[in-house]
């Protein structure tokens, strides 16, 4: 039923928690330790300081943190997100935001899960758009023995949901990527797909086009050649969403959700994700984004 705790929320995994009560007992400092070593350690917490300070010093906050996160997973009408894409949400805004510590943690939580290192190595690519080279060195610094260590052909246990599949030729535009020369059918594609996507071209697509034409085309080359074969389609509009209400960023917010639309997401789906983004700015993001999208997913059918 809608807002039910859901019966199978990665955030509790192995939990018994009583919720509550504010102090930890001996019995739950324990499930959370397992829990943190399970999907974000290595042996140890030295990926997650913060978890044993809350536990220590604010430990009603974080309680109410980690029932939280159970809620923001629960089902509406049996729609949620696939389990577990949180983990990905992160990893993707932690690559852009050069979080060293948590780029390690998801990617150990995306393998332990089940997930391709594939599916990892595509929403690194995707994020470099956004993240830049510090956001690789962020990678580099604490991941890259790690993942020098998965081999790239290591068995996947994750299932997908059967309609989230990849397909990298729904980022293409159709222009021709063959030369950095931008011609007026490459401008007239790309205002074509993104009025397929987003449902009309910004207003960027001429003044770049005009101004810089080909380092406008080959930015765009660099979009459209960053997915590859293993990362469904429905997630890059998602990983750019949560990105996008961190930032503030209303109007990219407003076409990345029509551009899930598009491509088959549900709105509950959508509104999970902006919940994850609420995490990293509360009622400033949570104001933001309802300016940006409230009509959106007012209108939109659950």
């Amino acid at each position: 039923m809608s807002g039910q705790r859901p019966e199978a929320s990665f955030f509790d995994l192995g939990m018994n928690a009583n919720w509550d009560q504010d102090q930890f007992s001996p019995e739950e400092k324990a499930a959370f330790d397992a829990w943190y070593n399970q999907f974000h350690g290595t042996g140890d917490l030295k990926l997650v300081p913060f978890v044993p300070f809350l536990m220590e010093n604010l430990p009603r906050q974080f309680k109410d943190y980690r029932r939280w996160f159970t809620y923001v997973e629960a089902s509406r009408d049996g729609v949620t997100l696939p389990f577990g894409v949180s983990v990905l949400l992160f990893l993707h805004l932690y690559v852009v935001i050069a979080n060293e510590r948590g780029i390690l943690y998801e990617i150990l939580a995306s393998r332990r899960m089940g997930m391709s290192k594939a599916v990892v190595m595509d929403t690194i690519a995707y994020a470099f758009l956004s993240g830049g080279p510090a956001a690789i060195n962020a990678v580099a610094t604490l991941s890259d023995e790690y993942l020098k260590s998965w081999p790239n052909d290591a068995p996947s246990t994750y299932e997908w949901p059967a309609d989230w599949v990849p397909n990298p030729a729904a980022f293409r535009s159709g222009m021709d990527l063959s030369t950095p020369e931008l011609s007026a059918a490459d401008v007239a594609a790309l205002k074509a797909w993104h009025t397929a996507a987003h449902g009309a071209p910004p207003r960027h697509v001429d003044l770049w086009a005009k101004l810089h034409p080909a380092a406008y085309k080959t930015q765009r080359i660099r979009y459209e050649r960053a997915l590859g074969n293993a990362l469904p389609a429905q997630l890059p509009p998602l990983y750019t969403l949560n990105v996008a209400a961190v930032r503030l960023q209303r109007d990219l917010m407003r076409s990345s959700i029509l551009h899930a639309m598009r491509l088959g997401v549900k709105r509950h789906q959508v509104v999970q994700t902006l919940y994850w983004a609420f995490f990293y700015g509360g009622d400033l993001v949570m104001e933001a984004a309802g300016d940006a999208v409230g009509d959106l997913l007012e209108a939109w059918p659950s």
